[in-house]
């Protein structure tokens, strides 16, 4: 059974990369990663960085399957774009159940929730 890692992804995809790398350790190998993001200029720049990243630096062992973008937002940081991104979320989900995958969620920011 393939496993997908659901993850979002802001201005870092190390984010992404420390998942992956976590689960690994756990002797969880993920096949497939789907991505959560926004249209910010940063958050597709890290997109693009993943896009590259992933299929070298994990020996073409995992493949990113998707990426969701919010194209309405540039961030989550309202209840309407909040909705937007829970929808989003659980239709990848649905999508990965629906392949048979078994999936594994990592919904984590990648910048202080503290800040302003």
């Amino acid at each position: 059974m393939k496993k997908v890692l659901l993850a979002t992804l802001g201005e870092a995809p190390a984010v992404v990369t420390e998942a992956l790398d976590r689960l690994r350790a756990d002797g969880v190998m993920i096949d497939y990663v789907v991505v959560l993001t926004t249209k910010d200029t940063y958050a597709q720049s890290a997109l693009s960085l993943l896009s590259e990243h992933l299929p070298d630096y994990y020996s073409r062992e995992v493949a990113l399957l998707d990426a969701r973008v919010l194209e309405t937002f540039y961030d989550v940081d309202s209840d309407t774009s909040a909705l937007e991104f829970m929808k989003q979320a659980c239709a990848a989900l649905r999508c990965a159940v629906s392949e048979g995958c078994v999936h594994f969620t990592g919904l984590a920011p990648d910048h202080d929730l503290s800040s302003p």
